[in-house]
């Protein structure tokens, strides 16, 4: 008795358009929250001199660029993988990492701030606080993790719970 062979697995469902286009834009702003890591942060202008803290400078600007080049990654490689499966993964790992961008500058900002760094502008004497590109760096994050957000939210689909039912009393006690 000869068995038919298995059927062969269903084939992988095609993005849609808008998963493609929230993965692709989740990936340009993950890259570009690690690249403004790269960017001054901290802006210290005092009449006729300037110092910038680039982002690198802090621990929350290494981690951001890396975090970010990482985001970057993991969002490309949701887009060329086939399997759905896998790709709804990588996208949701990709969005946890997108979230993660987006605290360490609001972490930053916060830490010192609870140490007394605050911005001052003094006016016809400068300004001293923090730049834009630490801004920029908060606002691509979430722009990031949104999206990405959006687009695994997407590929995962709807999950199912099973609740149990709870215990009935029996009728004789």
């Amino acid at each position: 008795m000869d068995e038919a062979p298995p059927p062969p697995p269903p084939p992988p469902s095609a993005l849609k358009q808008r998963t493609r286009a929230c993965l692709a834009i989740a990936a340009l702003f993950s890259g570009a929250a690690g690249a403004a890591g790269a960017l001054p942060w901290r802006t210290e202008e005092l009449f006729d001199e300037q110092s910038l803290t680039r982002g690198y400078e802090f621990v929350e600007g290494l981690l951001e660029m890396i975090l970010g080049g990482l985001g970057l990654i993991l969002f490309l490689a949701a887009l060329a993988t086939p399997s759905p499966r896998v790709r709804g993964r990588l996208a949701s790992t990709a969005a946890v990492a997108a979230f993660v961008v987006a605290l360490l500058p609001l972490e930053l900002y916060a830490r010192s701030t609870w140490m007394g760094v605050r911005s001052v502008l003094v006016l016809g004497a400068g300004y001293v606080g923090w730049s834009t590109g630490l801004y920029g760096a908060l606002v691509a994050g979430f722009a990031a993790a949104g999206l990405g957000s959006v687009a695994a939210a997407d590929l995962l689909g709807p999950s199912t719970i099973r609740v149990r039912r709870p215990r009935r009393p029996r009728p004789d006690q």
